[in-house]
């Protein structure tokens, strides 16, 4: 198990399941325009205090989260959560 509790098994499973959409996001990313995507006055411009710091103007994140805590089995133990994949191509983010 990884530090958030969840077995090797269940991280690959998810990223099996969102494959498609990566590998449809990097063909997307890679169809910019270099001088665009790194331009680094424009990443600049849009910063702000909070926010995750980026290296291009089109960032794409994935991110794993539970929807809903389920309970501990008869040992304590927590289980890893139920997972449901969400796209939202204005975020430009996958959310599992």
């Amino acid at each position: 198990m990884d530090w958030h509790g969840w077995p090797q098994g269940f991280a690959v499973s998810i990223m099996r399941r969102v494959r498609l959409d990566l590998e449809r996001e990097h063909a997307r990313i890679l169809q910019q325009c270099p001088d665009k995507l790194f331009d680094q006055q424009a990443i600049r411009s849009r910063a702000r205090p909070g926010d995750i710091a980026v290296d291009n103007t089109d960032p794409v994140f994935l991110t794993i989260a539970p929807k809903k805590q389920r309970a501990a089995d008869e040992g304590g133990q927590p289980r890893y959560p139920l997972c449901a994949k969400e796209w939202s191509r204005s975020a430009n983010s996958v959310a599992i």
